[in-house]
This record gives C-alpha cells, structure tokens and sequence, in this order.
C-alpha cells in the first residue's frame, strides 16, 4: 500500500481528488497504484508499469460505482513497505514495484534499476520507505549521440 506522507513544496498534504470508473472484476484498497484501461481503472499490470493513480477508498465488489482516487504526481512523496532487506537502497536509487499480490503494492528492495519507475526519497527504516513516482530518465538513441 502507498501512503502518501507529504507533497514537497505545498502549503498542504492533502491532494486533489477526482473519481474514475471501476471494473466490476477489480478489487480496490486503499493505497492501490491504478492505471486506467478502456476507461475504468485497473490495477499497474506489472512492477514497470508508472502509476496514474492511488485509491483514496475501498470497494470490493463496484457494481457501476465511481472510485475516488488521487491522480499521482513527482512531488509526491509515499512510504511503502520493503520486500527484503535493503542493502542496496538509498536516496537517490531507482526501483520497481514489486508485483500486485493479495491487494498490496511493496518495492523490490535488492536490486534497484536504472530505468525504474519510483526514486528513493528516504530509506527510513528496514521495513518500509520513502518513494517518489518519477518517469525514467528517457535513453538516448543511436542518432542523438552526435
């Protein structure tokens, strides 16, 4: 589960909220990185995939109803819980998410990556830290290299 802790620069750390379509098979928790697909939101299929979106409610079971959830930003800074021990986490360092298993989001911990989706705001603790959702810096093709 991401829980947003701060929003760097802002007189508030309350975010701006919106509602979106559900799908009727998708479970939603608080906390839950979304994507939008055809028009309802879905859970990121893969620990690559950038979030849009985190749930700011639960529904278990939608029947047609609108989620509310708050539209995911750079300067958003969430904790989140660690898989492994984090040897090799620290500010700065750019990781995936784990994959969505049983309603909760986690970072993979022991190898970060180069393109990864979340940067390392704060290594708080060995079991949960600080991320902030940023694109990956984009890769530089043959025909740019001058």
């Amino acid at each position: 589960m991401f829980k947003l802790v701060k929003i760097l620069n802002s007189p508030t750390g309350i975010p701006d909220y919106k509602m979106v379509n559900t799908e009727v098979t998708e479970k939603y928790y608080i906390g839950c990185a979304l994507t939008l697909a055809e028009g309802a939101a879905v859970h990121c299929a893969s620990g690559s995939t950038m979030p849009q979106y985190i749930a700011a409610e639960q529904l278990v079971s939608p029947n047609g109803e609108m989620l509310r959830v708050f539209p995911v930003t750079p300067d958003m800074v969430f904790e989140v819980a660690v898989t492994t021990a984090p040897d090799e986490i620290y500010p700065g360092v750019r990781v995936n998410m784990a994959e969505y298993i049983k309603n909760v989001y986690s970072l993979v911990s022991g190898t970060p990556e180069e393109d990864g989706i979340a940067v390392v705001y704060d290594a708080c603790n060995a079991e949960k830290i600080q991320i902030r959702f940023v694109a990956p810096p984009a890769v530089a093709s043959a025909d740019d290299k001058g």
